[in-house]
């Protein structure tokens, strides 16, 4: 069973939790399913808004065993962007809370679930989609960027298989998400833990407010998941020295993470008897490569560790010879199942295969110490670039 197709988990064991008490159940998730099998034509394109909630994450798990394809985006996202995606893109449909509607989007409601809605557009345009095509994620690597990820089911499935099996994720799990789940990262930790079997923890509420905390009490949170800000968040409200007798461990997955920071956490970790996971991530790699093993996150302080179960790292020298003694700088490149499709700059794009065939130029420098872990070193400078 793949991590989106749950209809036939246990109806004892909740799929997600939402800070109002409300669990997505099995029986939930069939509802969601045929509500979108019966309002979205398969292989059709939807422009996704979804905020870290039950019913968007739900949604998003009934597109993908429908073969509906999202492009998820922000509910912040400049006006004048989504005006130029949408121009570029041409989606077939909108899902969206209400209350987040903007003039531009002034399109027919053809279904409303609870507080959100799908729009039918009205755009002509015929998406031929290749077969593979699951899902598409926006770059925003600068001001303007229109470029979409495009990603297949298996990379979102080989992805969540492999963190799941390195991070020795299980059913008794229960994580709460404190990063946005419209990007790579948060996605392929949701994917991870779902495929896992574990009940994930979802609110809006930042780490600043008190219900945050309040609902990690509550629900008996094991496991606290957010990017690299998370480590001055944490300091800003006095984690380190609060009682949580639940929380097994903090995990951070994207973002950069100063060694200084990474060696805190670690410490701390050791201290309580907890486990502090860094995973080194890019988009296109479906977000995960390499993640830093509990029990060595003091001893590699600094490093991104060691690859995923099914990946694999190769260093290149300035020649493109694969570098094989330790300690060694060159270029990093990443080869897994996980590695995205490619990128998509027009609607046309949808319908293009597998150009990156596995292999990932991560752009970034790097050395692998005598015992196999790895350490970035910055990125590659123009001039070394091929």
């Amino acid at each position: 069973m793949n991590f989106y197709d749950l209809e036939l988990r246990s109806q004892m064991v909740p799929i997600l939790k939402d800070d109002k008490g409300i669990s997505l159940m099995a029986s939930d998730l069939k509802k969601l399913n045929d509500i979108i099998r019966g309002s979205l034509p398969k292989r059709s394109v939807v422009f996704f808004f979804g905020e870290r909630e039950r019913i968007p994450v739900g949604v998003y798990l009934g597109l993908l065993k429908n073969k509906v394809v999202p492009v998820f985006l922000p509910v912040d996202l400049d006006t004048e962007l989504i005006k130029a995606l949408f121009q570029i893109y041409q989606p077939d449909f909108i899902f969206i809370r209400e209350s987040m509607l903007k003039a531009s989007l002034n399109y027919p409601v053809i279904q409303r679930i609870e507080d959100y809605v799908i729009l039918r557009t009205g755009f002509r345009y015929f998406h031929k989609l290749h077969d593979d095509l699951a899902l598409l994620l926006p770059t925003l690597a600068h001001a303007g960027d229109t470029r979409l990820v495009r990603y297949s089911y298996r990379n979102l499935e080989a992805c969540a298989s492999a963190v799941a099996d390195g991070l020795e994720l299980s059913p008794a799990d229960r994580p709460l998400m404190a990063l946005p789940v419209h990007r790579a990262c948060g996605l392929s930790l949701l994917n991870s833990y779902l495929h896992a079997g574990a009940t994930v923890l979802l609110t809006e509420k930042s780490l600043a407010e008190k219900e945050f905390w309040d609902f990690l009490m509550e629900t008996g949170a094991s496991t606290l998941v957010g990017e690299a800000q998370i480590a001055f968040e944490l300091e800003e409200v006095d984690f380190f020295s609060g009682e949580m007798p639940d929380l097994k461990g903090i995990t951070i997955a994207g973002g950069q993470l100063s060694e200084q920071e990474q060696h805190e956490l670690a410490q701390y970790a050791a201290r309580t008897g907890r486990k502090f996971i860094r995973l080194y991530a890019q988009m296109e790699a479906t977000a995960h490569m390499a993640y830093l093993p509990p029990q060595k996150a003091l001893e590699k302080k600094g490093y991104i560790g060691i690859p995923i179960p099914e990946g694999k790292f190769e260093l290149l020298d300035a020649e493109e010879n694969v570098i094989t003694q330790p300690n060694t700088a060159g270029e990093l490149v990443y080869y897994g199942k996980n590695v995205s499709l490619g990128y998509a700059e027009r609607a046309e794009d949808f319908n293009k295969g597998d150009e990156r065939k596995g292999c990932l130029l991560t752009g970034n420098m790097a050395l692998r110490d005598a015992d196999g872990y790895y350490k970035l070193l910055g990125r590659k400078s123009e001039d070394e670039k091929r």
